[in-house]
């Protein structure tokens, strides 16, 4: 352990003038908030990955009629629906990539302010 994480400690273990029980309940509320949306983000993610799913199932169903028909321009259209549907998800999984990302390093933020302001308070003089 380095001497700060020893500083760290020593601050945080003393208790005048900061209340411990408020303070990590607003780390858990502003970590629940994150994580509530992150399941907002996932189901989106699914939705739409379920739909692109669902379209590139009816572009295969299509290309094998155009198939059995002997269609070249049904075949064709066929394929860039199929590999429409196949970029769209590869496009929903990035876009799920970043959220993900971004949600987790706005929570470890918040979590270092409220940590910053865990030591300002601490340091404040015990109000009466």
């Amino acid at each position: 352990m380095d001497e700060f994480e020893r500083t760290i400690r020593t601050t945080l273990s003393d208790t005048s003038g900061f209340d411990t029980a408020k303070a990590e309940t607003l780390r858990k509320e502003t970590v629940q908030m994150f994580e509530d949306k992150l399941k907002k983000v996932y189901r989106y993610a699914w939705l739409y990955l379920i739909i692109c799913v669902a379209a590139g199932g009816v572009a295969g169903a299509c290309f094998g009629v155009s198939a059995s028909l002997g269609s070249t321009w049904g075949m064709i259209a066929s394929a860039v629906m199929f590999l429409g549907a196949g970029q769209c998800m590869v496009t929903i999984k990035l876009w799920y990539w970043i959220m993900n990302n971004k949600l987790n390093v706005l929570r470890e933020v918040k979590q270092i302010q409220l940590q910053l302001a865990e030591l300002a308070g601490k340091d404040a003089p015990a109000e009466n």
